[in-house]
């Protein structure tokens, strides 16, 4: 899939016109975008660059397995900051539920004093529900959703 931004002040935007056509392949060419994307960015390492990349993959991921519509991806990159919000035309999901679900995992986790490698695992449901959001967690410096659920932002310090 070709894969190009459009300016928009400072941010860039990209819009899929048809997200229930996503392969797999497309999925990698969108981390392969963002991490070319930021190679610019001296200050962020390689292991920072590859996790930005992969987390935008799994936002755009979930926003064309469970959304609907468009998939819309702003961001903004600087020397410091990187910024992305990734949007579907859905009826979103509800955070309130993964919030409460996400949290008492962690408890749970830090009760049984797992290490972070233990720990992702019993933070999945038993379908595995919840992979993506759980890997930009603890990636991302801050992740933020819209009130319908339909639109995440991910925050991360250079």
């Amino acid at each position: 899939m070709k894969i190009s931004a459009k300016k928009e002040g400072d941010y860039k935007s990209i819009r899929f016109p048809c997200p229930e056509c996503f392969t797999y392949e497309d999925h990698v060419d969108v981390a392969k975008y963002f991490a070319k994307e930021l190679e610019a960015v001296k200050a962020a390492g390689e292991n920072t660059r590859q996790g930005i990349a992969y987390s935008v993959m799994e936002a755009v991921a979930n926003a064309a397995i469970h959304g609907k519509g468009h998939v819309e991806i702003r961001y903004w990159l600087s020397d410091k900051t990187f910024k992305a919000t990734i949007k579907d035309e859905g009826s979103g999901f509800d955070i309130a539920h993964w919030k409460a679900w996400y949290e008492r995992r962690e408890k749970a986790a830090q009760e049984r004093k797992m290490d972070k490698d233990t720990t992702f695992y019993h933070k999945l449901d038993k379908n595995g529900a919840g992979a993506g959001l759980v890997v930009i967690h603890g990636f991302m410096d801050c992740v933020e959703f819209n009130e319908q659920g339909n639109e995440i932002t991910l925050y991360k310090n250079l």
